[in-house]
């Protein structure tokens, strides 16, 4: 009864850690234009949201499922970090950690547009966090409207507190002046 207990207040004093804020964020950063020119000339890709490439760009995605092929990137994000509004750790509908994105009201018409045409070519979509591809979901319901999108893999809590403190760090809160 005694471990049952402890291991009841273990799990609280875990998932306590990283309960929802839904606070609004406010990200600096470099816009999609400027993103697009850094990927470019510095082969350092930019956190974000980018399309699958025709072309081969400096950054590829090798699944590590399924059918081995690799997915180019386009240089240019569709969403870039600003344009995230809430960012926060999570437990999804399968009981697995996500990381929760709320986008400012000026992205949702673009996630949407990017949505659709994934859904339509039947492509990926690729999240990039601190030069590397964490996720390459499809789009398999139809194109996304709203503004949400919950990133899931194979991370736990940790890493996607991680995530979310980086993306932070590399695009820090604008200071409102009074």
């Amino acid at each position: 009864m005694k471990n049952i207990i402890l291991f009841i207040l273990v799990i609280i004093t875990t998932t306590s850690c990283f309960q929802k804020s839904n606070k609004v964020l406010n990200l600096t950063g470099p816009s999609i234009e400027q993103a697009e020119n850094i990927n470019r000339t510095s082969n350092q890709y930019v956190d974000g949201i980018y399309e699958a490439s025709e072309t081969e760009t400096s950054l590829s995605y090798q699944q590590s499922y399924g059918v081995e092929k690799t997915f180019h990137i386009n240089y240019r994000p569709i969403i870039v970090a600003k344009d995230f509004k809430v960012l926060q750790a999570d437990i999804g509908s399968v009981g697995r950690p996500v990381l929760d994105i709320e986008l400012h009201e000026h992205a949702h018409q673009i996630w949407y547009e990017a949505t659709r045409r994934a859904f339509l070519n039947k492509s990926l979509l690729f999240i990039v966090i601190n030069g590397k591809v964490v996720s390459a979901p499809s789009v398999n319901g139809g194109p996304i409207t709203g503004g949400r999108l919950q990133i899931a893999g194979d991370f736990n809590m940790e890493q996607i507190q991680q995530i979310i403190d980086g993306v932070k760090k590399r695009a820090p809160q604008a200071i409102k002046e009074n």
